[in-house]
């Protein structure tokens, strides 16, 4: 569709699809508008603005190893069409459970969702959850990923070569903002270090920051693609991003109790 010299599109076959957010199907690179007098263009179909995910987490870990929290989750352009197919797809209890599923076994109680029906809106969702053997405790410490159970444990990227390129669809940025309260009788004795992995020509990259900062664990992370498609030439280079970014995602956060006087003196008692 096309208004004075402002090309518009639209597809009435997909109750989640907003005015120049075509359904996934459709993303054919390019399409074709035919004028009324038989001329016609060529009309590039993918998408310019980045499908947004915000996750925001804030969690305590358990001496009993298990984790408690909530979870608040943003989902814009395509994101939020790709959740709302997801979620009207079947009743709301089988969305959870598969969410429970998806998010390493977590139990989700309070759940509350906005704008699943708005598709001009950011979808937004938020949950309580505890998830029980979520970190490891040891000899007194605790261990565990800043990111906790969605951290990326798995490179994606497993062939040798490829001659195709990677589509992802639709450029995509997903944020992660995740504050782990330190346990009363422990500090940090160990943090990863912060890191930035970057993509040739501008097509992607990776951001982890760390820090503490009074009585919590603060993680930012972004990782973030600028294009829906990456040539095959770079497949090794995305390859290596990822396997980067996986170390990077699983380097563990170590917690240790806080040694007193009085446990100072118990052990040189019992020596």
């Amino acid at each position: 569709m096309q208004i004075d010299n402002t090309i518009l599109l639209l597809d009435a076959t997909d109750p989640f699809s907003a005015p120049n957010m075509l359904p996934v199907r459709a993303l054919n690179w390019e399409g074709r508008l035919i004028y009324e007098d038989g001329n016609s263009v060529t009309v590039n179909l993918m998408p310019f603005d980045k499908a947004i995910d915000v996750v925001m987490l804030e969690i305590t870990p358990n001496t009993d190893g298990s984790i408690s929290g909530t979870h608040k989750q943003q989902y814009k352009n395509h994101n939020a069409m790709l959740f709302r197919k997801l979620y009207n797809k079947d009743t709301e209890a089988v969305f959870l459970e598969n969410e429970e599923k998806e998010n390493g076994d977590i139990e989700i109680d309070n759940y509350e969702l906005k704008n699943h029906t708005d598709i001009y809106k950011p979808v937004i969702q938020s949950y309580e959850f505890i998830k029980d053997d979520a970190i490891e405790v040891i000899s007194g410490k605790m261990y565990f990923s800043p990111f906790h159970h969605l951290v990326t444990s798995e490179n994606p990227f497993k062939l040798e070569q490829r001659e195709f390129p990677v589509d992802f669809g639709f450029p995509w940025e997903d944020r992660y903002i995740v504050n782990t309260n330190i346990p009363e009788g422990y500090k940090v004795e160990s943090l990863p270090e912060s890191k930035v992995i970057s993509l040739p020509d501008n097509l992607g990259r990776f951001k982890y920051t760390i820090q503490a900062a009074g009585s919590k664990i603060k993680l930012n992370s972004t990782l973030e693609f600028n294009s829906s498609i990456i040539p095959p030439q770079y497949y090794d280079t995305l390859k290596e991003f990822y396997r980067q970014l996986v170390e990077k995602e699983t380097e563990k956060v170590v917690l240790s109790k806080i040694t007193t006087d009085g446990d100072k003196d118990s052990a040189a008692g019992s020596r």
